[in-house]
């Protein structure tokens, strides 16, 4: 969209007159290839055999969604870490610093209404073009989560104001239990553990991010679920001793979290303990 591509993707058809019009067609035919070479420049080896021999853009686009559900990728990042619960004021930083530095960001900025493209056409096309760019930018810096919280957004305002709502959460730096999860914790002390912070997040109402069989929202922009998610992954992290806290420090879901930590020190641990020492 930044380069001005993207509707040889959205397209429909072609109208019968371009088709007709040598120079309309020529022009279609290099904005398909230009879309084409940045679609398959983007794929790593196993993605791009699967479109080596579709010359449409819109063809290899439909292909690739289809195979991947359009699943966000996280590439070319414009700062160290995704932003999280806990680094916003950092990963906020970061962004808003490369947006300034490439002239984007006025548009997350702006309390004007954008051009629009019936009153000043170049003016639209300049705009729209360092919107879609700065967009870009804080999608690719995003975790998986709270992608989904501005993957229907089309203005950078309004995905950086819904990432601001969403990580606006407690920062509870103090564990909400009275002994921390730690790696010489017995199967008791996981138990008296994992009660204590299922009734916290019973308590807060937030228990459900770790109860439901899914992952996601049901609403790609639930960000009420977003942020219940948030918050009780960082009482999970903030309940574990560091060494503990670094092995799920890369979870993005709470659910995921509690499994991990169950998994490794919950009661399937004294068996996988018995069979090796048998072995």
């Amino acid at each position: 969209m930044a380069q001005d591509l993207w509707d040889v993707i959205e397209v429909a058809t072609e109208s019968s007159k371009e088709k007709d019009d040598e120079a309309n067609r020529k022009a279609r035919s290099k904005k398909n290839f230009m879309a084409l070479h940045v679609i398959q420049n983007s794929c790593g080896p196993e993605s791009f055999y699967k479109i080596r021999k579709i010359s449409s853009a819109k063809t290899a686009w439909s292909i690739l969604a289809e195979i991947y559900n359009n699943m966000p990728k996280n590439t070319n990042s414009v700062v160290h870490e995704d932003l999280r619960c806990d680094n916003y004021e950092h990963w906020s930083a970061q962004v808003k610093a490369y947006l300034m530095a490439h002239d984007l960001w006025d548009t997350v900025e702006a309390t004007n209404e954008p051009p629009k493209q019936e009153d000043d056409e170049s003016a639209f096309k300049t705009w729209r073009k360092k919107n879609f760019l700065a967009l870009h930018v804080i999608q690719n810096s995003c975790g998986r989560p709270l992608f989904y919280t501005i993957k229907q957004d089309t203005l950078a305002k309004d995905a950086w104001n819904n990432l601001a709502k969403s990580c606006d959460v407690p920062k509870r730096r103090k564990s909400v239990v009275r002994d921390v999860l730690k790696k010489d914790s017995s199967e008791d002390d996981y138990d008296y553990w994992s009660i204590q912070i299922k009734t916290y997040l019973i308590a807060q109402d937030i228990w459900d991010t770790i109860e439901s069989s899914i992952q996601l929202p049901k609403k790609e922009d639930d960000i009420s679920w977003t942020k219940k998610n948030l918050m009780a992954l960082q009482v999970i992290q903030n309940s574990c001793e560091p060494d503990i806290r670094y092995e799920i420090w890369e979870t993005a879901f709470a659910k995921t979290a509690w499994d991990t930590l169950e998994e490794k020190y919950g009661g399937s641990r004294g068996f996988i303990r018995w069979i090796n020492i048998d072995e």
